[in-house]
């Protein structure tokens, strides 16, 4: 196998060139001196533990010695926190901030913030540079580091029902603008919204019209002196890199502004606990980062971002995933105007805008289902070693939801189910049984199913009875094979553990081959753990696998025929194969093999997997879309995770379903 690649390989590569400058960053401390909780959805929330995080945080920052500033990306303490002791919880959480020895700390208002003081007496504490003499407490500003870079703080809740008097004009027309989206009593739930239509919250909100001028003003100066931007809001800007409840109101009309220029190089968010990130039609940058508040006791989500004049570095503590940004920026605006299959924003306060269609009026090539980890099991509810609830006997009924939704298009064709169909758990007398049931299941649905090993699968039974049950269609016992849907397209699916330590008999040769490279690389007594190994070197346990050198050989053929033919391909893996769209411990161990060969060929157009199930979305430095799927079986009672992929010739559209977030590729 090659040498392990990434954002360690990217230190290596660039190890002489220093950054301009490097600063840290954290999201979501939510602290509160309550005991632990859940959110709505059923994850849990480490309410004092989180202090500790920052207090990680800050020393890590100190010990670094080139850290200029940070950059808290707001909900500095949590609604839960007793309204009594709001004022000394954010003074406690100050405090730790102000342990900081490298420079500034930058904050910007979050939601939880404005549960717990009002903005006028939340501004002169975080310090807001743009505070002092503003009437209504201005919370956005800009300030540069260096000669040629800037950083923009935008304030996401300027226009929302938050943080103002009830009857304050902002107010009432924040609530007017909820009424006439949200049909819901409740406006904090998005129940019965569609798509990024669910951003329509009350724990949301908007930039106003006087700061989206200044925005404006601020870029176009940017652009004038050749400088590079990166944004930061604690609400998200783009539906690729978080779930449509967490967006900014009126994003389009944010990046419509931020298009405009062509300086902006990335922006950074908090508020999607989970983290997301993905690259926009116009090559910005949406980095959503992991919350302090949802680690578990001993663990961190935290980071710092070296800023180099071509990329963004973003390293990342434990739970915040590593992330390389490389940037080409356009400055010229007629360059920016006419570049191809742009898509165009309206503005969110005429109108709710979202996923672009560009070609509205063409009907996809073929649409197919798709589901990832439904880890099935007939037993109580239970966790994940990172404490994420996992619903072992609801997650068949997301299933059904899917099949039914399914039969109910008409137009799907096929359905692909991204393996793990159960869970490891279930107990092995129940095995064939527990697979049946889901088969059953996805027997339902009016076309063909096509399936793939995940570990869990691997876990119950062994390979040569999996590649029966799972109908598996090659003319030998190998469970990797190709299709075409349509003459434009064909889909190739993985075996992600051919060369594994699971599935194979204890004696196999493969399996001492697997045991043999994860002994070399992995020096924890328990294989499954990645403790010690630091940044993609954590894929390296036995719960991940890779594809062996025959399957590499087949797929370099398969690609070939595939240019030959004038196709585009879709790739399919229980395992992730991009850091930027997965935690680093969840990516197949020989991706970068598998990606070299992906690269020989301009054809295979997106990456889709599972296996990581907070799910996740990036596209390489070659193009590559690179989708993770979000997992059934984290699915809360009442809510789902599937949805279908519509095949044009320029472009696939997944349409999620509540967890699963809808994720336009163009290419």
């Amino acid at each position: 196998m090659s040498p392990a690649n990434g954002v360690a390989a990217i230190h290596a590569s660039a190890a002489a060139k220093a950054p301009l400058f490097s600063f840290g960053v954290i999201a979501d401390v939510q602290y509160a001196d309550v005991p632990d909780g859940r959110s709505f959805l059923g994850t849990p929330r480490y309410y004092r533990h989180s202090l500790a995080v920052l207090r990680r945080a800050v020393a890590s920052w100190n010990s670094h010695g080139g850290i200029s500033f940070c950059v808290n990306f707001g909900d500095i303490v949590d609604r839960h926190c007793p309204r009594d002791k709001s004022l000394w919880a954010v003074r406690r959480v100050l405090d730790e901030f102000g342990q900081f020895t490298g420079g500034p700390t930058y904050h910007m208002l979050g939601n939880h913030c404005l549960y717990n003081l009002p903005r006028r007496e939340l501004l002169p504490l975080l310090n807001m540079p743009a505070a002092a003499g503003d009437d209504d407490g201005r919370a956005y500003y800009d300030f540069s580091p260096c000669p040629v870079f800037r950083v923009v703080v935008l304030d996401a809740y300027d226009f929302s029902a938050l943080g103002r008097p009830r009857d304050h004009p902002v107010t009432a027309a924040a609530l007017k603008f909820l009424a006439e989206r949200n049909p819901n009593a409740d406006k904090n739930s998005p129940d019965g919204l569609a798509g990024v239509d669910r951003r329509f919250v009350m724990f949301n909100g908007g930039v106003g019209a006087g700061q989206l001028s200044w925005l404006d003003g601020v870029l176009r100066d940017a652009a004038a002196r050749r400088q590079g931007v990166v944004v930061c809001s604690h609400l998200p800007l783009d539906p690729g890199c978080a779930f449509p409840e967490s967006l900014m109101w009126n994003y389009g009309e944010v990046m419509d502004v931020v298009h405009r220029h062509g300086c902006v190089r990335a922006c950074l968010a908090g508020h999607d606990h989970r983290g997301g990130y993905c690259v926009d039609a116009r090559g910005v940058h949406h980095r959503a980062l992991e919350a302090a508040l949802e680690c578990p006791p001993g663990t961190t989500a935290f980071g710092r971002v070296e800023v180099f004049p071509d990329r963004l570095v973003l390293v990342g503590s434990d739970r915040m995933a590593d992330t390389e940004m490389r940037t080409e920026i356009i400055s010229d605006p007629q360059l920016l105007a006419s570049s191809k299959g742009l898509s165009t924003q309206v503005s969110v306060m005429a109108a709710a805008n979202g996923i672009v269609v560009r070609a509205s009026a063409k009907t996809p090539l073929f649409t197919f289902g798709v589901i990832a980890d439904v880890q099935y099991a007939d037993i109580p509810d239970g966790r994940s070693f990172l404490g994420v609830p996992r619903y072992y006997r609801h997650s068949i009924s997301v299933l059904q939801r899917a099949v039914t939704r399914w039969n109910t298009h008409s137009n799907i064709k096929f359905a692909i189910n991204f393996g793990d169909i159960i869970d490891g758990f279930c107990p092995k007398d129940k095995s064939l049984w527990a697979v049946q049931k889901v088969l059953d299941e996805f027997d339902k649905f009016h076309g063909p199913t096509y399936h793939m090993f995940g570990n869990h699968c691997l876990y119950n039974l062994p390979r040569n009875k999996l590649v029966s049950l799972l109908k598996m269609p090659t003319d030998s016992d190998r469970a990797y094979y190709d299709f075409s849907p349509c003459p434009e397209f064909r889909i190739v699916v993985l075996d992600a553990y051919d060369f594994s330590c699971l599935g194979w008999p204890q004696d196999h040769p493969v399996t001492a081959a697997a045991m043999k490279l994860l002994d070399e690389k992995n020096p924890n007594s328990d294989k499954n753990s990645p403790d010690g190994l630091v940044g993609v070197a954590r894929r390296f346990v036995k719960f991940n696998g890779a594809v062996g050198k025959e399957q590499l050989s087949w797929l370099n053929d398969v690609l070939q025929d595939a240019s030959t033919q004038g196709q585009n391909v879709i790739l399919c893996s229980h395992l992730p194969m991009d850091s930027g769209a997965s935690s680093p411990a969840a990516l197949m161990w020989n991706y970068d093999e598998v990606m070299s060969v992906v690269r020989q060929y301009n054809c295979v157009k997106a990456c889709f997997a599972g296996h990581d199930h907070k799910g996740g979305y990036s596209i390489d430095s070659h193009g590559v879309h690179h989708r993770t799927l979000e997992a059934a079986l984290e699915c809360p009672p009442g809510t789902s995770a599937f949805g279908h992929i519509e095949v044009y010739p320029d472009r696939l559209l997944l349409v999620g379903s509540d967890r699963m977030a809808d994720t336009e590729i163009c290419f």
